[in-house]
């Protein structure tokens, strides 16, 4: 309530106030102290759960507000649900740090992990927020993570993210300000140094989003990299994804190869009949197999990436396919 922290509890002045009210009082550890709160907050959460898992809608609304003690800000989560008699219920789902400037891609992330840890996310009616900018990006990536089914509600942003935090730096590498020049000049050797390498995880999450498609790091890269070393990590991130396209392909082929295989050992005794009732056209299907040409099939992936990416509006392509719908891991 008063935001005192867990060491408290071994300061002399308040053991000895306890003393006073409660001769009975034991002295305890903070360690000890906290391990029983998170031991109590783990069973609430669980009884929370199972809970929410008897209910069909739930209303959201969300908090931001500054600690005065600790100068940190945090974000409150309350669920709204009306029960089987009918009552208003609601519950705090979530109470996380956000850091600032609390953009909406931060807000929208630590919403959507609330809702699947408690697993309602396809249970949500409304979401009530602030009447603020970063509340309404927020809502927005939180619509577009809704109809894609993502488990990961923003990793396809992080790329144009990170080139829109280079293209400040860069601006402001030049303020006529001594102050700012010299800070962002830090900052830019400090954000060169950990990005100035191709991040092919971000830029595969780029890729997989419909909306992006190649088109992401075509657009994002040559603004980061210099041109030849934008070429050739866009190809690198091509070549990145098709091999890890082909090594999903040959492990699903094995499990497939390998239900064969267990179908077949139940048919042997038939296929033995069959085998030496049409022997006698085994060098036809050779014949065939040899005479025979096709045509190379595309990969869904080469079929993806050929199609334009997805618009969003009353003209999106209700056609192109999602990461999803090409069986691609994103995990």
């Amino acid at each position: 309530m008063h935001e005192h922290p867990f060491s408290i509890l071994e300061e002399e002045g308040f053991n000895f106030m306890m003393k006073l009210g409660l001769p009975d009082w034991q002295k305890i550890s903070r360690n000890t102290s906290k391990a029983n709160c998170v031991a109590v907050y783990e069973l609430e959460k669980k009884k929370l759960k199972n809970l929410l898992k008897n209910v069909n809608k739930i209303s959201l609304t969300t908090d931001l507000w500054k600690s005065k003690n600790q100068k940190i800000e945090y974000m409150v989560i309350t669920g709204h649900w009306i029960d089987s008699s009918w009552k208003l219920q609601k519950r705090v789902l979530s109470f996380v740090h956000i850091l600032p400037p609390r953009r909406g891609v931060e807000i929208s992330d630590a919403i959507f992990k609330c809702l699947k840890e408690f697993g309602i996310e396809n249970k949500i009616f409304t979401i009530s927020v602030d009447n603020a900018s970063n509340n309404d990006g927020a809502i927005r990536l939180l619509k577009d993570t809704f109809s894609m089914s993502s488990d990961y509600p923003t990793s396809n942003l992080f790329l144009q993210e990170i080139k829109s935090v280079k293209l400040v730096l860069d601006n402001g590498v030049n303020d006529e300000d001594d102050f700012i020049r010299a800070m962002v000049r830090k900052m830019k050797t400090k954000f060169d140094k950990y990005w100035g390498e191709c991040n092919l995880l971000k830029a595969v999450a780029a890729i997989l989003d419909p909306r992006q498609k190649m088109k992401a790091v075509e657009f994002c890269f040559p603004q980061l990299f210099p041109y030849n070393e934008a070429q050739e990590n866009i190809s690198k991130v091509r070549t990145v994804l098709f091999e890890l396209y082909d090594e999903y392909v040959a492990a699903n082929d094995h499990d497939q190869l390998g239900k064969r295989k267990i179908s077949q050992v139940g048919d042997s005794s038939m296929d033995a009949i069959i085998s030496s009732s049409t022997s006698g056209w085994n060098d036809f299907d050779d014949f065939l197999r040899q005479s025979e040409t096709f045509e190379p099939q595309k990969s869904e992936l080469v079929d993806y990436l050929e199609k334009g990416p997805q618009k969003n509006g009353p003209n999106a392509n209700p056609n192109v396919k999602t990461s999803k719908e090409i069986s691609l891991p994103i995990s």
